[in-house]
């Protein structure tokens, strides 16, 4: 299953505006820009990025189709000759197995405006004593304009039980609109605070979502 903020640079005072451009926090697709202005004379805030959404929505479940929503389990360990096993919890996943995820992913909670497809590689990477599991993520949301957003990083599935929130992955990087995009994103499913237990969708958030390449454009106009 699936799985901020800018640092403040330090200039001379005749460039005393870029502190205000690098407090700048936007989130993708249409969340209020946030600055703090220190000076009347600060530059307007840089335009929202571009990335096509910040809220998208997946059906739960997998039909395991080419075209459809995929889950499969690649071991690393097949039988050995020697009779040595590999390190796995009593679920059946061991270090080094290898997740692939597919997911159609929607800009409506009915799930009928198809906006993109998300792609994502995992890797076991532990096993708890309790049996729960940690794995590296490396993923990809290609939306159907051809933009492209990318995340990944540590995830332990003990962060699907985060009431309100999902587990948090490290947003990268992308092309076209979402060129140098960086923030984080969460994979919410249900049976928390915002995504009801009986509903047939989970949900994809962007948040602290920063254009990388408008602001250092704005700064190097300033100096």
């Amino acid at each position: 299953m699936l799985f901020s903020n800018t640092a403040v640079s330090s200039l001379t005072k005749s460039s005393l505006l870029v502190i205000a451009i690098a407090a700048t926090t936007s989130v993708v697709g249409g969340a209020t820009t946030i600055n703090r202005k220190l000076s009347k004379n600060s530059p307007p805030s840089p335009p929202m990025t571009k990335c096509p959404s910040a809220t998208l929505y997946f059906r739960m479940g997998y039909t395991n189709e080419i075209g459809g929503d995929i889950n499969l389990v690649n071991p690393a360990n097949p039988p050995r000759a020697d009779g040595q096993d590999g390190v796995c919890n009593t679920n059946g996943l061991c270090i080094g197995d290898t997740i692939t995820l597919v997911k159609v992913v929607y800009s409506d909670m009915s799930l009928t405006n198809k906006v993109g497809t998300l792609a994502s590689v995992s890797k076991i990477a532990m096993i708890e004593e309790d049996n729960s599991y940690g794995k590296m993520v490396t993923g990809s949301i290609l939306y159907d304009n051809g933009t492209e957003i990318n995340f990944g990083g540590y995830f332990h599935e003990g962060e699907y039980g985060l009431v309100g929130r999902g587990p948090d992955l490290a947003v990268t990087g992308g092309t076209g609109d979402c060129a140098l995009n960086m923030g984080m994103v969460d994979f919410i499913v249900p049976g928390n605070s915002i995504v009801p237990p009986d509903s047939i969708y989970g949900l994809i958030e962007f948040h602290d979502i920063t254009d990388m390449n408008m602001m250092m454009g704005r700064v190097r106009s300033l100096l």
